[in-house]
């Protein structure tokens, strides 16, 4: 625990960890628990019933508790893995955690252990794909030192990436433009998106002479670009972003 450096995670959203399915106290180790109310649990009671049950048995209330969202004890979890101060993580996280008035707990949870870095907002199509309509975004976090805190005024990176790459049935979207060819033998192309750009090598393969093709060599991702490049950007220079 407490020794890496980097962490990227993409944790499953909706499934939940149910008391009944796991060893006693399983969910008694984590501290989030403790910043949970009832709307992120699935229990079926409502607020007013919530908060009168939770005032007559204090701290027994949070101990009851038959589920916790997976996504939301990931986040215990990688806060644990990573280094005091230095470490790292690059985490999906579906956007309810981010603006559910239910979830503030959690989100004040993540401001007490965390730096938020930068939040990328990925397209509602983004997992549709793979039959997961969730609408998340890509959260960069650092671990805070003991007793360290952030300033309220510390800037945050903001992006919204409309072109990931693809859309919603899985078809390719990126914008491609060539960097060289030589007819019937290689050619160079860069593929651009909003997140970042690639470069691809092709051969001319001609092995099957009613179909000859180009085939893929290899491919590059392409540093500081897309949306890399405006964070290099935004740490170069803040005022550019925030007037």
């Amino acid at each position: 625990m407490g020794k890496v450096d980097l962490i990227f995670t993409n944790p499953p959203f909706g499934s939940v960890v149910k008391r009944t399915e796991k060893e006693e106290g399983y969910l008694e180790q984590f501290e989030l628990r403790h910043y949970l109310n009832k709307s992120t649990t699935g229990t079926d009671t409502d607020d007013s019933e919530q908060s009168e049950t939770d005032s007559k048995r204090g701290a027994k209330a949070v101990k009851q508790r038959a589920s916790i969202k997976t996504e939301i004890l990931f986040l215990e979890r990688v806060h644990s893995y990573l280094k005091l101060g230095t470490g790292r993580a690059a985490i999906v996280l579906p956007d309810g955690i981010l603006t559910n008035s239910s979830l503030q707990g959690v989100r004040d949870w993540i401001l007490e252990h965390f730096q938020i870095l930068a939040v990328i907002s990925l397209p509602q199509f983004a997992f549709s794909h793979y039959d997961a309509g969730v609408k998340a975004s890509l959260v960069f976090l650092r671990r805070l030192k003991e007793n360290e805190t952030v300033a309220d005024d510390t800037p945050i990176f903001m992006a919204l990436a409309e072109n990931i790459g693809y859309d919603a049935t899985g078809r390719k979207t990126f914008t491609v433009t060539s960097e060289s060819i030589e007819a019937g033998k290689s050619k160079v192309e860069i593929y651009r998106s909003d997140l970042f750009d690639y470069r691809v090598y092709s051969d001319w393969n001609s092995s099957n002479p009613k179909k000859p093709n180009w085939s893929e060599r290899k491919r590059e991702i392409i540093p500081d670009t897309g949306i890399v490049a405006q964070w290099r950007a935004f740490q170069k220079d803040l005022k550019r972003f925030f007037v």
